[in-house]
């Protein structure tokens, strides 16, 4: 009787223990619940590999490539890095220009499907507008961009990029919030390249 009655105790006392520590549980489960959806958002998305963020929305891809070139007349070793994504037989893109000596970002190109109004020539509605801005270019004022290469892999490149583009055509934009593009938080890594550089030249 005295054993029964010590047993019934010592599964009271654990299990009052285990209900005071759960919410400290809970919680360390939920942070580390979002540490894991943080990583796994880092990488990919129903969309395919995640890149970056347009006006705050995540831009995927679904094919990546990489080539590093030298011109012939300027000397200058170019790497050029291309994010496609390919959806509903519709193409996207974000290309990447990297001077391959200094590692620093010199040009990037950004076609994406946005709304444009009607106009002479042109149907309007969802279209597939290109936006560049390259280091040559006369900037206007809220324009820029920045970012690194690194090409120390073996048969890989790596980087990051920010940049800010406006649309020089904006009467074309349906909605202002497209006007201007805002790439944020853009990082890649692994991705395949071929080295022409030491052979074709352009």
């Amino acid at each position: 009787m005295k054993l029964s009655i010590y047993i019934i105790l010592v599964f009271f006392f654990i299990a009052c223990k285990n209900e005071k520590e759960t919410p400290g549980t809970l919680e360390t489960t939920v942070k580390n619940n979002k540490k894991s959806l943080a990583k796994n958002t880092d990488k990919t998305t129903s969309q395919g590999t995640l890149l970056c963020l347009i006006n705050g929305k995540n831009w995927s891809y679904t094919e990546a490539s990489g080539i590093i070139t030298k011109n012939k007349r300027t000397n200058e070793t170019l790497a050029t890095v291309t994010f496609k994504q390919k959806i509903n037989k519709k193409t996207e893109s974000v290309q990447l220009y990297y001077d391959a000596i200094t590692k620093k970002l010199k040009n990037i190109s950004v076609s994406i499907y946005v709304e444009q109004n009607k106009h002479t020539g042109l149907a309007g509605g969802m279209q597939r507008t290109t936006y560049e801005l390259f280091s040559t270019d006369k900037k206007d004022s809220n324009e820029s961009m920045a970012g690194t290469i690194d090409t120390s892999g073996a048969n890989t490149l790596s980087g990051n990029a920010n940049a800010i583009i406006n649309y020089n055509q904006k009467h074309l934009i349906k909605n202002k919030h497209d006007e201007i593009l805002h790439i944020t938080d853009l990082q890649f890594s692994n991705v395949g390249y071929s080295d022409l550089s030491n052979g074709l030249k352009f």
